[in-house]
């Protein structure tokens, strides 16, 4: 009798074992499914839905027609290509790709301003960007960004006939640990205009987070774009990717 009532009990207690190894198990398989699909973007909804948005900048900054700047010639990119060995699709949008608007904040004919933009690139896979990634992290690939940060200020506010440029310099940035690769520069110039002399910042930043490339541009007109602000955009636009 005694283990006829053991067993009876043991019956329930099994079953009910059963259903929660079996929910452990359909909750572990949808957080992989969950994780397959945070790894990394699919389509260019993805990209869309990445890149940076009006709520994910501070108040006061207002969303407008997005500006491709510097505008590059075919021999501008293909002198930056040779020089970095990074893939064209690094500078030229050739694929599968999305762009923010261009999210600014005061004036830039009267500063101080700030700008920032994003775009969201889609590779086939994460190894057409990593070796890239790598080469852009290294020393000598500064160097090879001047063309671009000079074209860049001579086509803003450089391209003023009565606006000359100085001290002109461009110098790798420390991303810190964002995504799975980082690589930044920031170009500095001191625009010499009717007014007096105003000093002008573009960073420009890299991160691979798995096979998407996130591309963002800030700008600072009279007074540099807040390095942390710009981590920060960064990290939000990983995060959803």
């Amino acid at each position: 009798m005694v283990n006829a009532s053991r067993t009876a009990v043991r019956g329930p207690r099994i079953a009910a074992a059963s259903r929660v190894r079996a929910g452990a198990a359909l909750a572990l398989a949808a957080l992989m499914l969950a994780g397959c699909r945070a790894s990394g973007p699919l389509s260019a909804a993805d990209a869309r839905n990445a890149v940076l948005r009006p709520d994910d900048v501070p108040a006061g900054y207002t969303a407008r027609r997005h500006r491709e700047l510097p505008e590059l010639s075919d021999a501008d990119i293909d002198r930056l290509v040779a020089c970095t060995k990074i893939a064209r699709s690094f500078v030229v949008g050739d694929e599968p790709h999305a762009d923010s608007p261009d999210f600014a904040t005061g004036r830039f004919a009267s500063g101080p301003a700030q700008l920032v933009a994003s775009r969201v690139m889609l590779a086939r896979s994460s190894d057409d960007l990593r070796e890239s990634l790598t080469r852009l992290a290294d020393g000598p690939a500064v160097h090879c960004f001047e063309p671009y940060f000079r074209v860049g200020f001579e086509q803003d506010l450089g391209s003023r006939p009565t606006v000359t440029m100085s001290n002109f310099a461009v110098r790798p940035l420390d991303v810190g640990r964002i995504g799975d690769q980082a690589a930044a520069f920031q170009g500095t110039v001191t625009m010499n205009t009717a007014g007096g002399p105003v000093q002008q910042d573009l960073d420009l930043y890299f991160v691979r987070s798995g096979r998407a490339l996130v591309t963002v541009r800030a700008a600072g007109f009279d007074a540099p774009f807040d390095r942390h602000l710009a981590e920060n955009l960064l990290s939000t636009i990983a995060s959803r990717l």
